[in-house]
């Protein structure tokens, strides 16, 4: 699941991509608008983009739905499985057999890092998608005093309107928004509960 779950967002964000460089050009090559014809070349160039922009916010919602209780459960299992872990260590890894804390250690160690991955793996690329998204938008606002006297300064505010109102973002079944916050949060989480197991082993 995590495979292919990063594989479709990480195509979500090279299209994202692909149309903020896309608006990038039509921005910089604004001055270059002297005929009524290359006007309405930009201008059906902006609709495309945001034409695709729609219709990508669409496929983020899409996945939402076929994946969002999937990243959830999926994250919440990689808590449990990160703390499973680090309990194991903490309270078999001190025999006297040398051998068998080195064992216990190294698989241990293995399955928490292989979680750790895949869950850093899909909430960097949903991060990525939406931090591209915000960039979208960020350039048409900051190109505003560029295109100060430009015919198509109405449509590229329009679009960053359309735009923000309509950054994608990934949801773990609407319990979380999946981005770096997450990771924070997770890792928080994780290393709260490894005091307690901690103490509480020498406590018993």
């Amino acid at each position: 699941m995590t495979f292919f779950a990063v594989s479709t967002i990480t195509m979500l964000q090279k299209r994202f991509t692909f149309l903020e460089n896309l608006l990038k050009d039509v921005v910089a090559n604004e001055f270059l608008i002297i005929s009524q014809v290359s006007k309405q070349n930009v201008l059906m160039k902006i609709a495309t983009i945001r034409k695709t922009y729609g219709m990508l916010e669409r496929i983020v919602r899409n996945v939402n739905i076929i994946f969002g209780y999937s990243i959830f459960f999926g994250t919440v299992a990689n808590i449990l499985v990160l703390l499973a872990d680090l309990n194991y260590i903490v309270t078999y890894s001190n025999t006297n057999d040398f051998e068998f804390n080195y064992g216990v250690d190294f698989i241990n160690a293995t399955y928490a890092t292989l979680y750790s991955l895949s869950t850093v793996a899909i909430v960097m690329a949903c991060n990525g998608v939406e931090k591209t998204g915000r960039n979208i938008v960020t350039i048409c606002y900051l190109s505003h005093h560029v295109l100060e006297k430009s015919p198509i300064r109405d449509e590229i505010l329009s679009f960053a309107d359309f735009a923000e109102h309509l950054i994608p973002q990934f949801s773990a079944a609407g319990f979380f928004q999946v981005n770096q916050k997450v990771l924070s949060s997770v890792f928080s989480a994780v290393i709260t509960y490894f005091i307690i197991i901690i103490q509480f082993n020498k406590a018993v």
